[in-house]
């Protein structure tokens, strides 16, 4: 048992150092290439955080474990949007770009609605992953146009630091160092986490509910909270709409190529995939008051993360499948309520400072 314990302590301490080191070498890498925060944090640093989902979902597909590869995405994005960007928010409040909102962010909503309706009748064959490769390439396309109208100074406005004093070997080593860190930091937290869960006599359902399905998602969140800590809330932001976005196009996208398609199970179809979807939807209006992310709104995704898992829990313990459907529509009103409610509140404000 003791065992296990340090083994949580140390996969955190190297997570969160190769988080720093991986967010510093990035931020480095965005000066050297004259381009903003945003772009980095939606390109390099997405896909690096998204490579352990790409590795666990190709694999599992190669040996006949689609399922793996589908449910990995789809918990993937719905952890990212309601835990890693509601933690972020609740530690720091998040400053939202324009073109985030008018780009990226619809972007992100599109190409989870088309992985949708792709899998309307069951599952996803080789053209449909095909299309997704080639938004895949689209999205990367139009962040290198993004990047060539958004030149930055010599020094940008992202650290206190000159172009000239950076050398791209190294940073690009750093960044490759920290990736490794913040993906091993956070193999060696599951292991450790889920012997210890198993000693303490927890059941295997609830390890699977929680730290397994936390896990893949813990590279994402360790570098948008080191993101935060460096003041660049920017690569925060950039992480998990590009990541989610890499998920769906290249992760999935990809691994329909190791099989003929990818069958989709009906009650996950109708219920994790329909919550990521309208998740994804709602984040556009969340996001769109006062042009930031507040506390407040932090803490409504994760409890929404937690009303969710406690309803999956609720199912899984219960051994029935059509029980789920009220469950899920239990979760769309609470986030319709909240969103409205938020909505509300922004309106109020707007007025009540013209009043004034």
């Amino acid at each position: 048992m003791l065992l296990f314990a340090v083994l949580v302590i140390v996969g955190l301490v190297v997570l969160s150092y190769g988080a720093d080191m991986f967010i510093k070498a990035s931020v480095h890498m965005a000066v050297y290439f004259r381009v903003s925060a945003m772009i980095i944090g939606m390109t390099i640093v997405a896909f690096g955080t998204s490579a352990p989902e790409a590795a666990v979902s190709w694999i599992s597909t190669y040996y006949g474990q689609a399922g793996i590869a589908v449910g990995n995405v789809v918990g993937s994005n719905l952890f990212n949007i309601l835990v890693v960007l509601g933690i972020t928010a609740i530690v720091k409040p998040l400053s939202v770009e324009l073109k985030l909102l008018k780009a990226e962010l619809p972007f992100m909503i599109v190409v989870t609605l088309l992985m949708l309706i792709f899998f309307l009748n069951g599952q996803l064959n080789n053209y449909e992953g095909a299309c997704l490769l080639l938004l895949f390439v689209l999205f990367n396309v139009i962040q290198y146009f993004f990047s060539r109208l958004e030149k930055l100074p010599e020094n940008g406005d992202l650290v206190e630091v000159e172009r000239h004093e950076l050398k791209l070997g190294k940073e690009a080593l750093l960044f490759i160092l920290g990736l490794i860190l913040l993906v091993g930091g956070s193999r060696v937290f599951v292991y450790g986490a889920e012997n210890l869960a198993r000693i303490l006599g927890i059941s295997e359902v609830i390890i699977g509910l929680t730290i397994v399905s936390i896990g893949t998602s813990l590279p994402e969140l360790a570098a948008s909270l080191a993101a935060v800590r460096q003041k660049q809330a920017d690569i925060a932001i950039g992480n998990v709409i590009g990541s989610n976005i890499y998920n769906i196009c290249l992760v999935l996208g990809g691994s329909v190529f190791f099989t003929d398609t990818i069958p989709m199970a009906a009650q996950f179809f109708a219920q994790d995939m329909v919550v990521l979807t309208f998740t994804s939807c709602i984040l556009l209006p969340i996001l769109h008051t006062q042009m930031r992310m507040t506390k407040f709104e932090g803490m409504i995704l994760v409890g929404l993360y937690l009303l969710y898992t406690f309803l999956l829990l609720s199912k899984t313990l219960q051994r029935n499948e059509n029980i789920m459907w009220d469950l899920i529509s239990i979760y769309m009103v609470a986030v319709m309520v909240l969103s409205i409610l938020r909505l509300a509140l922004d309106i109020r404000a707007r007025f009540g400072s013209d009043k004034t």
